[in-house]
């Protein structure tokens, strides 16, 4: 007997935990809410029952959140992530002994090149506690004046690069969003007036936004950004824009590699808005299980090589011009698991290795269009002859073609308060 009661006092803690973290969810403090809702979901490995139970105690807007969370842990496994927390203090250190800290969490592996150790840089104090490992980074390279970059989807860490001069910066910082291993950044905001011919016109805010990840949750594209929630500053109800009154006529807009901004548009009602209140919105990152790589090595005019497996057909076939300027490879990428309309801005890299100097890679991205995807690469030829400078053409000897397979959707979630909009 005396056991048990000894048992079920160390059970009660627990028990209560799950309670304690969804009495802390509320609309006052977003960054306190999706903080409980991250340790809701790592609790949930030991007590799922209850944290789902608690799930339908929470306001819509988190409720909706954790549970697409506890989704995306069980879909993802490991690419999930973790939430490592840091707590860092130094005086007058530089920032890259504070950043090789960071880059010693799991999942945070910071690449610093020599070039980087070059940048103009003032040491400076920090004392950070208990914060996330992906906001110490932002922070610290925000304090220094360095840009976060997400290098490449293939690259095995994340860096730092220059930030500017700060001339055309807009006035004090933008706001970021913290979330267990991903910052979503805002970058800009940009205003557009649509002209009907049929009614007054109407203003178009367009707000970009970045987003930083660690290694564990390495998207290769994000897509379908919902706008759930927008409020401007005086508390005006704002619905998104359609796309007619976002794009650019004739041209067709692609979220390609991570590094670059995914967008949100807003229709507002005059230029009185001078910001937004709260903005929630959901963004989906397409997550791969891994990358396929096929190599060709053999080439013969007039004749196509082709590399495949269960996932992807490559062909690749020397084209011959009528001048050695209009010779190149052809590249032709077949999906085999899934439909090609599925892969449409998914990003693929061609990596060449010719005899001589030449172009190293290029990023390419599916078109979503067709059965196939078709490429065309830098000038090079199975031809004899000189440029017209006397020089001998680039001969392919490698051509490699990187795709990530097996892609997962991750919902994001990310929650703003008073975006200036000017």
């Amino acid at each position: 007997m005396e056991c048990a009661i000894w048992l079920l006092l160390l059970v009660l803690p627990q028990e209560g935990e799950a309670r304690r973290l969804a009495e802390s969810v509320s609309d006052r403090d977003p960054a306190a809410s999706f903080a409980a809702i991250s340790r809701l979901v790592d609790l949930s490995d030991t007590r799922k029952d209850e944290v789902e139970r608690e799930a339908e105690r929470l306001p819509a807007f988190y409720r909706d959140v954790l549970l697409s969370e506890l989704k995306a842990k069980r879909d993802l496994g490991a690419r999930f992530g973790c939430a490592p927390r840091i707590s860092l203090k130094g005086s007058a250190k530089s920032v890259w002994h504070y950043l090789e800290e960071v880059g010693r969490q799991p999942g945070m592996k910071v690449h610093i090149e020599d070039w980087n150790r070059r940048m103009p840089t003032q040491p400076f104090d920090v004392d950070f506690r208990e914060v996330l490992a992906i906001e110490a980074y932002v922070r610290l390279c925000g304090q220094s004046r360095l840009g976060t970059f997400n290098w490449s989807w293939l690259d095995d860490g994340i860096r730092v690069t220059s930030a500017g001069d700060g001339v055309n910066d807009p006035p004090g910082p933008r706001p970021w969003f913290f979330y267990r291993n991903i910052a979503i950044g805002q970058t800009m905001v940009s205003w557009r007036k649509v002209i009907d011919f049929s009614g007054p016109p109407r203003w178009v805010a367009r707000l970009q936004f970045k987003v930083e990840q660690s290694l564990e949750t390495k998207a290769v594209t994000w897509e379908d950004v919902r706008v759930i929630e927008a409020l401007g500053d005086g508390g005006q109800v704002l619905s998104s824009a359609p796309a007619e009154e976002t794009a650019i006529p004739g041209f067709e807009s692609s979220f390609g590699a991570p590094s670059q901004p995914f967008e949100v548009a807003l229709r507002l009602p005059d230029q009185a808005v001078t910001g937004l209140s709260r903005l929630r919105f959901r963004v989906t990152a397409r997550v791969p299980t891994q990358f396929r790589r096929y190599e060709i090595t053999e080439f013969s005019s007039g004749r196509t090589t082709t590399k495949g497996d269960g996932y992807f057909d490559v062909y690749v076939r020397p084209r011959e011009g009528v001048t050695l300027v209009s010779d190149n490879l052809h590249i032709r990428i077949r999906p085999k698991s899934e439909r090609h309309s599925r892969l449409a801005g998914v990003p693929f890299k061609v990596l060449y290795h010719f005899d001589r100097p030449g172009a190293g890679a290029q990023l390419f991205h599916f078109s979503g269009k067709g059965e196939e995807m078709a490429v065309g690469t830098p000038m090079c030829t199975l031809r004899e002859g000189l440029w017209m400078d006397g020089g001998k053409p680039r001969r392919p000897l490698k051509i490699e073609v990187v795709i990530p397979v097996e892609i997962q959707d991750r919902p994001v979630y990310a929650e703003f308060r008073d975006i200036p909009l000017r």
